[in-house]
Parts: C-alpha cells; structure tokens; sequence
C-alpha cells in the first residue's frame, strides 16, 4: 500500500518521556513545540496545548507538522490549517490488542484519515512494533485511509516512536 502515509508523534509536549528523555534541561517551554517538530510530524495537543497554537503557527506552517486537537465542547479556536480536529470516539479495536490501542474517528475535511492512539503496549520489541504497525496498515487498507496518524501514550513513548518511525521506514 504505496499511497498510505502513517505519520508518527506522541500524546503532549510535556509527555514524561520527552521531560525525562528528549529535551535539553534549559530548553525554556515555549521552545519544546519547535525542539520537537525538528524530529516528529505530529503531536495530540490538549487544550492547555491549543491555547499556544495560534502564537505557534509560525513554527507549524514552516515544517510538514501537524497537530491532532481533541475537539471538546465550547472549542472555538481560529486554528491554522495544519491543525487536525479530531473527535475520541472509538469506531475500532483490534480483538487482540484492545487494551493496547484504539482507533478513533477523524472529524476534519480530509477524508480518509485515520487516527491511532496507541495506550500501552506490552512488548516494545521490534518485532511487536512492526507487527502492530501491519495492523495498522491492514486496518487503513480496510478502512481506505490514505493518510494514519499514530500517536504514542505510554510509559516508552518517545523510545516506541522513535522504534516505529525506522521500522516503518525499512517496510
């Protein structure tokens, strides 16, 4: 399936893993969006996130990055092109990997666009990341996604990305 773009990222800018394991200690926090947009392609923001996009757009437009924002009740940002509106309803799990991750439904103007949240993953081998990413590329083929964001929400976040980003990229 030459046409699907899975595009990698993790749950948050203050994800744990990125404190405790990717930014340098005196990168001041308005800077981590632009620290990490230098190695990943997209981040989930929650709304404390979205309060900054607007100020951050600059750093968003520049680089192929997008956001993925939880759409919530009473929402009403002006946002930039390059931010995703997502709704968490789950529509698909996995029999096998429930627990593990979910698919949620898409709420934006491009259709065939999927989102994977992946929650906890038991085994962070290589061979349990590249299984899990052919699921989520069965899934996509099922589904006529052409474009599936894969965010990271785990205790090994950063290190899973990071994994899957080069197991993806030698598929």
């Amino acid at each position: 399936m030459a046409d699907l773009n899975i595009i990698f990222g993790l749950s948050g800018l203050a994800h744990p893993s990125l404190i405790n394991n990717f930014y340098p200690e005196d990168l001041p926090e308005d800077w981590r969006l632009d620290y990490y947009s230098n190695e990943f392609d997209a981040l989930l923001c929650s709304e404390s996130d979205s309060e900054q996009l607007n100020e951050l757009q600059e750093v968003i437009e520049e680089k192929k990055f997008t956001c993925l924002l939880e759409k919530k009740a009473g929402l009403n940002l002006e946002l930039p092109e390059q931010v995703v509106t997502i709704e968490m309803t789950r529509t698909l799990n996995s029999n096998d990997q429930a627990d593990n991750f979910q698919w949620f439904k898409v709420i934006t103007d491009q259709q065939g666009t999927g989102f994977c949240l992946i929650n906890k993953l038991q085994d962070n081998t290589p061979r349990a990341i590249r299984q899990l990413i052919e699921i989520i590329r069965s899934t996509a083929l099922q589904k006529n996604y052409s474009v599936v964001y894969v965010i990271f929400n785990d205790d090994h976040a950063l290190e899973n990305c990071r994994s899957a980003i080069v197991i993806e990229a030698m598929m």
